[in-house]
């Protein structure tokens, strides 16, 4: 039997962490952190318990390791959009951008809370998430940045507006629930996107039209 390269046991590995990473996310979402198990996980990823151990130290590392491939799914392709923006499309680049957000969002609504429960009760879970979500929020930070330096975006810190859409974007998800006419059971996740979007980029004034050129021309 032919051995495998360097190159295609890295392969191996990266495909078997993510099958394990994807069944812990189905695991913890479904039984919580409490009552979710590496056999189960195991399980679920059609591996043996020993073979996770393998890869993962235990529930922690595996609960981290679903949790930051969710943020990569949801925080990477954002960011490679909003690059991609020309001038003129911002408001259909960032609906888009809050449409995936939300629409992640709602589908691990339950593995979301669970991750800011084990961050407040687990202080090395805690630490891991903090370091992971400052290189995320850089991340997000050097567009912004660059949109400043380009025009297209107003003079703002970015640091503050990157963490103040985070939060507005999260909270609306996930206290959604608790409120007695939840939004995102009313209305389209695309309409809240675009609402939101508007109101980002354009505030709560309307938008004053421009100044007619002399002579009555446009």
């Amino acid at each position: 039997m032919p051995r495998l390269t360097a190159e295609a046991r890295r392969l191996l590995t990266q495909q078997r962490r993510q099958r394990i990473a994807r069944a812990a996310l189905e695991v913890f979402s479904a039984r919580g952190y409490g009552e979710a198990t590496v056999r189960s996980i195991a399980r679920r990823a059609g591996v043996a318990e020993g073979t996770v151990y393998l890869y993962f130290r235990g529930k922690r590392d595996l609960l981290f390791a679903a949790w930051e491939a969710v943020m990569a799914s949801a925080v990477l392709p954002s960011v490679r959009r909003a690059e991609a923006a020309e001038p003129g499309a911002e408001e259909e680049v960032l609906a888009a951008v809050f449409r995936d957000q939300f629409s992640l969002l709602l589908r691990h609504g339950a593995f979301f809370r669970l991750v800011m429960h084990r961050a407040d009760v687990d202080a090395e879970f805690r630490r891991r998430v903090r370091i992971r979500v400052r290189e995320f929020l850089e991340e997000v930070m050097r567009v912004v940045e660059q949109g400043v330096r380009r025009g297209t975006l107003a003079e703002v810190d970015p640091e503050v507006v990157v963490r103040a859409l985070g939060a507005l974007t999260r909270g609306m998800v996930l206290f959604d629930r608790y409120d007695p006419k939840p939004l995102f059971e009313r209305y389209p996740v695309e309409e809240v996107a675009r609402q939101v979007a508007r109101f980002v980029l354009y505030g709560l004034l309307p938008r004053v039209p421009a100044e007619p050129a002399p002579g009555g021309q446009p």
